[in-house]
């Protein structure tokens, strides 16, 4: 019976350590995606800014008619 409890105890040992492992991954891939996804927005507004400069998109167009209404 104490050698049942033992590998039990082992085993929550080791499930304690790969939770808390893939704890701390899924931590930094969401730090990760969020540095990613404001540098993509800010990526964005400096392109749409430089087209609207260049005379190549009007003020108002949205991301999705950008391809419809650019003249290249």
């Amino acid at each position: 019976m104490a050698k049942k409890k033992e590998i039990l105890q082992s085993e929550v040992v080791k499930l304690e350590t790969c939770l808390r492992q893939r704890t701390e991954l899924l931590f930094r891939l969401r730090q990760n995606h969020e540095k990613l996804v404001t540098v993509n927005g800010h990526l964005h507004s400096k392109s749409t800014r430089i087209l609207r400069r260049n005379g190549l998109v009007r003020k108002f167009n949205t991301c999705k008619n950008l391809k419809q209404t650019s003249t290249y």
